[in-house]
């Protein structure tokens, strides 16, 4: 390792989609030759859950994994035959693991790596299949990454990973199944004031169902109000997370939920009818969110639902309606005229993707060294480090909750998620109320006479005032 000056492993990008062609190269400058072996490049892709049970008066952290890619090559030098791989993989103890290494590197063909600056290029092709996505939660995680191992013969063969971010699985918002639109309603009668009874109803329209984070909400509610104070529409977008541990002696699960995204309406008066359309009102926006697995992965599963309900002044919900989400990985293709751009951003730091960084990841240094820091490669050197050994110590720490990072922190690498950025709108709606809803058919099953005597009383009882 003394004589390699110079070690690096470049892409020509980070950001990848099933079925592309991963390419890259190897840097390597040496001072002096060098008797090489070979230099391995693999590409992994790897699950990891942690899960902690307690059974009587013990506690332990049980874990699992899953290999989800593991391709290999050789970019220089020649390969282990199947003999000699064979039997540099036998630990049975130390004795033995010396003589079988004693025997094969004497069998191994070397080659001499001349002193100067190399480069050895490799690639990948992913395969097509739904591949999940690149995740970093406190629980669980999936990482893809690029390992390169120099193996030098009679001397420490050093190690460089270079973590890459898959967007997967492929969810195309223009899907038949997602462009159906979703209808539900609700009412309810009570008693209120001195036994007088009031009503409310709610119809709720979600246009589809599929949706990349930065787009805006398609939905339409129509809402009656024939009670005697004012109530809101509250809309809250969950992330549930799944992870499951599951081997012979023992099963274990958990249930992660996180509130994505709240919006709350203006404020729709009594003895009204009110029609809310997201597109002629304020924009409700969904943030940068991973998008959803299920069946991709065996150790973690994401879903969504969005949750409407009708909220009175000391914040009593009713009328609880419940809409599966789709967070999708290919936007919606809008009209030229209306198309916007994509981009590529962090999770929100208010759920399981962007709440935890490994500390694995967080380089902290003095901020005299700011310059250097951020000029720094990401490219993480290691020394004979065994792919299957898991971090049992790291996996339950480096929480932001618990602990924001400060102003030194380096972070080496985050997964980034899909970004839709939409065109600026021109001459919103303001919020008011459509007088036009007289024509549509009532939420509520009373007869509009019922309606009228209403109107009138609270006319009396304003005249009165």
């Amino acid at each position: 390792m003394d004589y390699i000056t110079s070690f690096d492993i470049r892409l020509e990008k980070t950001i990848y989609y099933p079925g592309e062609l991963i390419s890259g190269c190897v840097i390597l400058d040496n001072c002096k030759d060098i008797e090489i072996q070979n230099i391995f490049v693999a590409l992994r892709g790897k699950a990891v859950a942690y899960l902690k049970t307690i059974r009587g008066n013990d506690k332990k952290i049980v874990s699992d994994y899953q290999y989800l890619l593991n391709y290999d090559q050789i970019v220089f030098g020649k390969e282990y035959e199947i003999d000699e791989r064979k039997e540099s993989l036998l630990k049975i103890d130390r004795k033995n693991s010396t003589n079988i290494q004693s025997k094969s590197e004497s069998q191994l063909t070397t080659t001499i790596l001349p002193k100067g600056s190399h480069i050895f290029d490799f690639s990948f092709n992913l395969k097509k299949e739904n591949l999940p996505c690149s995740l970093e939660t406190k629980h669980c995680t999936i990482r893809y990454y690029i390992k390169v191992i120099i193996n030098i013969s009679r001397n420490t063969s050093p190690q460089g990973i270079k973590y890459i971010t898959i967007i997967g699985p492929q969810l195309d918002c223009m899907e038949e199944k997602y462009m159906s639109s979703i209808t539900s309603q609700d009412h309810r009668l009570k008693c209120l004031r001195f036994c007088q009874r009031g009503s409310i109803g709610l119809r709720m329209n979600l246009r589809r169902c599929a949706y990349v984070g930065g787009e805006s909400l398609w939905l339409r509610a129509d809402i009656e109000n024939w009670q005697h104070f004012v109530v809101f529409l509250k809309i809250r977008l969950y992330q549930n997370v799944e992870i499951r541990v599951d081997k012979r002696n023992y099963c274990e699960q958990k249930l992660i939920q996180s509130l994505a995204m709240e919006y709350r309406s203006n404020g729709i008066p009594e003895s009204s009818r009110y029609n809310f359309d997201s597109t002629k009102e304020f924009p409700i926006k969904i943030p940068v969110l991973p998008p959803t697995m299920i069946g991709t992965c065996r150790l973690v599963q994401i879903y969504y639902t969005l949750k409407v309900c009708l909220e009175d002044e000391n914040q009593k919900e009713d009328l609880l309606l419940d809409f599966p989400i789709v967070i999708g990985t290919i936007p919606y293709r809008y009209p030229p005229s209306m198309q916007g751009t994509i981009s590529y951003d962090f999770c929100t730091p208010f759920v399981e993707g962007g709440k935890y960084i490994s500390p694995e990841f967080k380089l902290i240094e003095d901020s005299n060294d700011e310059h250097k820091i951020f000029n720094r490669e990401s490219t993480i050197l290691t020394f004979n480090i065994d792919e299957n050994e898991i971090p049992k110590g790291s996996c339950l720490e480096g929480n932001m909750e618990d602990g924001q990072e400060s102003e030194c922190d380096y972070v080496l690498y985050r997964p980034v998620y899909v970004r839709y950025n939409e065109k600026d709108a021109v001459n919103k709606a303001k919020n008011k109320v459509n007088c036009s809803l007289d024509d549509l058919p009532s939420i509520i099953p009373i007869a509009k006479a019922q309606q009228e005597l209403i109107k009138k009383e609270q006319k009396i009882i304003n005249t009165k005032l």
